[in-house]
């Protein structure tokens, strides 16, 4: 367990050191809260081979919808970093068939950088239990559509759609 620990820490800290030495932001011009600092915080990841599910960070509100979703954007538009470590601030927070289809995804192919408006809602399906946001970023548009399975557990991503 101690070396486990050990090895998660160590990932954790080459992930912030990586996102602060990037730079990672993304403005937020509505009221919710958001990471406005330079140095996006990223929740920690599962060491390998671990089948325990991650304890995703307070620097992302899975209680909140549109706050959720606009974590997920921000973290989704960084097409200048590394596979992993893109696919790992993000998986968390991906539910089984978001964590398989975005398992590849080159961040070089994601076509934004930041995001450069609140989140709109979108589609007829806004309730306690599934929602989607719409979000405007310095290229094509962000839809992260999440949902979970009673009001008491956290949001999770359900897939993220690049529009026009």
């Amino acid at each position: 367990m101690k070396n486990r620990t050990i090895i998660i820490g160590s990932v954790v800290a080459a992930i912030v050191l990586g996102a602060a030495a990037l730079g990672i932001a993304y403005v937020a011009t509505s009221h919710h809260s958001a990471p406005t600092s330079s140095a996006a915080a990223v929740p920690p990841t599962a060491a390998a081979g671990s089948s325990s599910t991650p304890t995703p960070t307070a620097s992302v509100n899975t209680a909140d919808a549109k706050s959720f979703a606009t974590s997920i954007a921000g973290l989704f538009c960084r097409p200048n970093i590394d596979q992993q470590v893109w696919f790992a601030a993000l998986s968390p927070y991906f539910s089984a068939d978001a964590s398989s289809q975005f398992s590849t995804t080159d961040p070089a192919n994601v076509p934004c950088s930041r995001i450069t408006g609140p989140g709109q809602a979108v589609g007829d399906q806004q309730t306690s239990l599934q929602a989607a946001y719409q979000f405007s970023t310095d290229d094509k548009s962000v839809t992260v559509s999440i949902n979970r399975n009673s009001a008491n557990e956290p949001w999770q991503v359900v897939y993220v759609i690049v529009g026009d």
